[in-house]
């Protein structure tokens, strides 16, 4: 039988009659990862660019099922951010002020006139123009000023000024002879975004490695019925600062606020009953993506881009064991694997936190097909280790870190 895709249609021939389907998105589940051997298609539609219903076919492409995923009610999260620019230059005029054009005449009158009126009728031409302070505390009417992004509007360039009982545009030069400490926060920015749960995809890593491949809807991973897997999402206060540059104290932006934070997954079934439910570890929020792999007859769920309460990402691990329920099999990791998807020859460098792994610490990495590609112990005092991978094939290998006796991390690595 003969699957065509055209024009968003798929087409189908059912006992011998045929059918179309408008089907705007698609995809087979591959049989090797279902408990009865037996691929399915499903199609899905979206609904405000939400998934609301799977049409689920076998392999014979008969329809078995309809499925409307469960709908989980949207959070709307506000936040503020302001920036800020810090630096140890101290500006200074050069000395130089340059006079540019004829005096500001306005209704044929060029003395008299009061910095509001001059600043109206600049505002009228330029489209700006505020009340600013010079160095020596004259008043004038800036209409542009020295490196705003860096100081804000603290040094007028470009200004009206008063000469003589008269209004000339003038034009200042700054440099910075001394150093020292300045700041300046822009303006606080009000942002709010609305979240609104829907089905996750999950990606399954084949024995044979090479890239994965994404489904929305599963079979046989978490029983024999199909599942699909939905996040879960909770509204919690926040702050956080970033900084940009690697000199303390240099906080170039800060955020905070009330955010919407996913702090696990719910695995449902066809009829919308729980199967399984994953809480992350307190203080561990957000992922973006949820892998399904196996290393000889083990089967894991790992969690990607999971944030701890400094931003550090990680990957989160869970053993899903036959009667679907889960065991986290990560510690908090504290060792660092990097780059996580390199080419095939380029090392991969672990750097370990003695405070978490202790003395004796070993490094194991595992293919997808379960083949061990390096097991050793760290000696004592060392703290980076470096992956040769020009033996490695393409495809997932999982990076795992022992120590102390109880802690175990692990990281993904995608060969290229």
């Amino acid at each position: 039988m003969m699957l065509a895709i055209g024009a968003g249609y798929l087409p189908l021939n059912a006992a011998g009659t045929p059918e179309v389907l408008k089907a705007e998105y698609f995809s087979v589940f591959p049989g090797k990862y279902s408990k009865d051997g037996k691929s399915i298609l499903y199609t899905y539609g979206r609904e405000n660019d939400v998934i609301n219903r799977f049409n689920v076919y076998d392999e014979d492409l008969q329809p078995v099922k309809v499925i409307e995923p469960v709908k989980l009610p949207a959070l709307e999260s506000k936040n503020y951010v302001q920036s800020r620019k810090d630096g140890y230059e101290l500006v200074e005029p050069m000395g130089q002020e340059y006079v540019n054009g004829e005096a500001v005449e306005i209704n044929g009158s060029t003395t008299g006139l009061s910095i509001e009126r001059v600043q109206g009728y600049i505002f009228a031409i330029y489209g700006s123009g505020e009340i600013a302070t010079l160095t020596d505390g004259t008043s004038v009417v800036a209409i542009n000023y020295f490196d705003q992004w860096t100081y804000g509007n603290k040094y007028p360039l470009e200004y009206y000024r008063e000469i003589d009982g008269k209004w000339y545009r003038c034009i200042q030069e700054y440099g910075g002879s001394n150093w020292g400490p300045y700041g300046e926060w822009g303006d606080i920015e009000e942002q709010s975004s609305k979240f609104e749960p829907e089905v996750e995809s999950i990606y399954l890593y084949p024995d044979s490695g090479g890239d994965s491949e994404s489904y929305r809807l599963t079979k046989g991973i978490f029983g024999d019925d199909c599942h699909y897997v939905m996040p879960l999402y909770q509204l919690r206060d926040f702050t956080k600062e970033f900084e940009y540059y690697d000199k303390p104290g240099w906080i170039y932006r800060k955020e905070w606020g009330t955010g919407c934070f996913c702090v696990g997954m719910v695995v449902y079934d066809s009829s919308n009953k729980e199967v399984l439910t994953i809480n992350l570890p307190a203080g561990y929020t957000s992922w973006y993506d949820i892998d399904f792999f196996q290393l000889g007859d083990k089967r894991y769920l790992a969690l990607e881009g999971v944030e701890d309460e400094k931003g550090e990402e990680y990957l989160l691990v869970y053993r899903l064991e036959d009667n679907n329920s889960v065991s986290f099999v990560t510690a908090a990791p504290s060792s660092k694997v990097s780059p996580r998807n390199p080419k095939r020859g380029e090392k991969v460098s672990v750097t370990l936190d003695r405070d978490t792994v202790g003395d004796g610490a070993v490094v194991q990495v595992v293919s997808a097909s379960g083949q061990t590609m390096l097991s050793t112990k760290i000696p004592a005092g060392q703290t980076l280790l470096d992956i040769d991978t020009s033996g490695f094939s393409q495809g997932m290998y999982v990076v795992t870190v022992s120590g102390n006796g109880v802690s175990k991390e692990a990281a993904k690595i995608i060969v290229r």
